[in-house]
């Protein structure tokens, strides 16, 4: 019996063997090998970057593009700190002057102080900082189906990307709150970030992906700004989720529905006003301007008509009302709205990839106004 189910075991093993070396082998995400600083080399050359997949190494290479400008006496007038909703933000936005985004997917407020930290510690903060104002800033999100909803648990702590654990400690500490927030910074993760890794060789999705870029370099230079089958980081940090000409605006819809059933209509996060995580929001603010003396943008990307009207019926939108009464009183300025028909975006062709993305048509529609 122990004979058979070794047999049993082994014969299982073999497969998962396989699909792990391969992944392994190829790794297209980055999850093995770090190659931030292989793309910020390419960056740094004002070409955009190819990869077979999103990074997995976000907070790595925007702590190696902030180090660059310091090695090279080079500052970007403008920079964004954002999560993938201001992805679409690019050069244009600065107009001639120096610009990057330093984008990060699913960032909230402790990425943000991270992101000043790192800036301070290389005594080079830039002139002006756009600030992108999402709900996820203020509270965590857990999976709900095919959708990630906000965790309105305020239990629920919310820490920075890994890598950015110790410039939020030393942000916390310039903002004088990090008695309350670092012992609730984790110290160490490599638990779950093995974990992480063992479940991605074993995804089939990334199976297949490996399969399709072995004997591919993994990170290339690219003129353009898009490339079929590739994932393209533009020279200015930002990216685009999906091509214009393949948005189906009927499936947007029908998804759009399925996220306001998921969410239980409520997006717009009345009670974050009243979290300590809007309080370090605010903290981080008044340090930015009165402090630093720095220009502050504020940015609110609007949310699908779809998704707003249901929003709507049970929200006031509290977070984007206090939000910008802070930046009049301060007198910095804000873009955008979470509501979408201040722009008219429910008059135009495909403005957004999803629920809560705006596509680059999107976007320029909300910069018109």
């Amino acid at each position: 019996m122990v004979k058979l189910l070794l047999r049993i075991i082994f014969v299982l093993m073999i497969p998962l063997l396989f699909v792990g070396g391969i992944s392994y082998y190829a790794d297209p995400g980055e999850i093995f090998e770090d190659r931030s600083k292989q793309i910020v080399a390419i960056l740094r050359q004002q070409k955009n970057v190819a990869l077979h997949l999103i990074p997995a190494n976000w907070s790595k290479i925007q702590i190696e593009m902030v180090k660059s400008f310091k090695r090279d006496t080079y500052l970007p007038n403008t920079v964004v700190w954002g999560n993938s909703r201001s992805a679409e933000i690019g050069q244009d936005f600065a107009g001639s002057q120096p610009f990057f985004n330093h984008v990060l997917p699913g960032a909230n407020i402790m990425d943000y102080v991270a992101l000043l930290a790192l800036y301070k510690e290389t005594n080079q903060l830039p002139p002006k900082i756009v600030l992108t104002i999402d709900p996820t800033l203020f509270y965590a999100t857990k999976a709900n189906g095919e959708f990630f909803v906000l965790d309105n648990d305020t239990l629920h702590t919310l820490t920075p990307r890994k890598g950015l654990e110790t410039y939020c400690r030393h942000g916390l500490q310039l903002l004088e709150t990090s008695g309350f927030f670092a012992q609730k910074l984790p110290i160490s993760d490599n638990q779950s970030t093995f974990l992480f890794k063992v479940k991605m060789l074993l995804m089939p999705d990334y199976f297949q992906t490996s399969l399709r870029s072995i004997g591919k370099t993994p990170v290339s230079a690219l003129d353009e700004k898009e490339k079929s089958g590739f994932f393209v980081l533009r020279k200015d940090g930002g990216y685009s989720l999906a091509d214009m000409n393949m948005i189906n605006e009927a499936q947007v819809a029908a998804r759009t529905e399925r996220f306001c059933k998921a969410t239980n209509g409520t997006f717009l996060c009345d009670t974050c006003v009243q979290n300590t995580y809007y309080q370090l929001f605010e903290k981080m603010i008044l340090y930015l301007v009165q402090v630093e003396k720095r220009e502050i943008v504020l940015f609110f990307p609007p949310v699908h008509p779809i998704a707003y009207t249901c929003f709507s019926q049970k929200e006031q939108g509290k977070l984007e009302i206090k939000a910008k009464h802070l930046a009049d009183s301060l007198k910095i300025a804000h873009i955008g709205s979470f509501n979408p028909f201040l722009f008219d975006l429910d008059k135009i062709e495909k403005p957004f990839i999803d629920e809560i993305h705006l596509s680059p048509a999107g976007l320029q529609q909300v910069l018109k106004h």
